[in-house]
This record gives C-alpha cells, structure tokens and sequence, in this order.
C-alpha cells in the first residue's frame, strides 16, 4: 500500500474521532499530515513495525493514525512552549492551538480503542501513547525551568 494511501487512511481515521467532524480548525490541522525531513514518512515506521509483527499495511493504520496525531500534538505545545514565531498560534491564537493538541491527543486514544483489528495489546499501546504523551509533557516542562520562565 503506498505511503500517500496510508497517510489519507490515518486522516480518514482520525477524522472520525468525536466532535471531529464539528471543528474546522481540527479538520484543517489533520491534513497537514508531516513528512519526515529525513526523508522516511512516519507512515513507514509505523508500517514496518506493524509487518515486524506479522500484521498487514492496513492493520498499521490506525497505530499511524495514532502516532501521528500525538506527534502532532507534541509540535503543537513545543511551538506554543517555544514561542516559535512559524507556530500555528500565530494564525488561530494560543487557546485554539492549545484545544487542538488536547483534541489531538484524545483522537490518538479514540482510534486505538475503537481499532477492530487490535485484540491483543490493545492496553499496551495505549500505555505507550500515555507514556509518550506524559514524557513530552515532563521534558518540556523541565525545559522550562531550566529557561527559568516557570516555577515549581
């Protein structure tokens, strides 16, 4: 299945996620599904890790789906946390873009839970994206106070 499928699969996906449909700004933040500067689409990773264990390219989209929209939401918060002049708060203000990551991160759960083809360690990933999601969260905080622009 080629990436560019997979990447429309995943938005598709996502897009199914509750209160999706009613939010235009989240729509809009869905179709900018990233390329990799590396040159590998994340759909790749997430790809090869799903035929790693014996699963189909279908079978990896709603791990892609899921992956993507917490990196995304991660992009979001660092760029509000950074003040990084190219972020989308620029364009829709620091609450919309703050509500997009958390709606971000609820649509990665949403996907996961409802996958029909995930039986078998559905609670492991989802603590993984947990992890992800409450590491990032930890980091970046830490990056603030040693910036020195919040307390403890």
């Amino acid at each position: 299945m080629p990436t560019t499928t997979l990447a429309n699969a995943a938005v598709q996906l996502l897009s199914t996620a509750p209160r999706a449909q009613d939010w235009p700004a989240l729509q809009d933040r869905l179709r900018t599904f990233p390329k990799d500067t590396r040159g590998k689409h994340p759909c790749d990773y997430t790809l090869w890790a799903c035929q790693t264990g014996g699963g189909s390219a279908e079978n990896s989209i709603p791990g892609l789906a899921a992956i993507f929209a917490c990196m995304e939401s991660i992009r979001l918060v660092d760029d509000l946390l950074d003040e990084d002049p190219e972020g989308l708060q620029h364009q829709v203000g620091i609450g919309t873009t703050a509500n997009l990551a958390l709606a971000l991160q609820a649509a990665a759960q949403h996907v996961i839970t409802q996958a029909s083809g995930i039986q078998a360690g559905r609670e492991d990933i989802l603590a993984s994206l947990h992890s992800m999601m409450l590491d990032t969260a930890f980091g970046q905080n830490e990056e603030l106070r040693a910036a020195g622009t919040e307390e403890e």
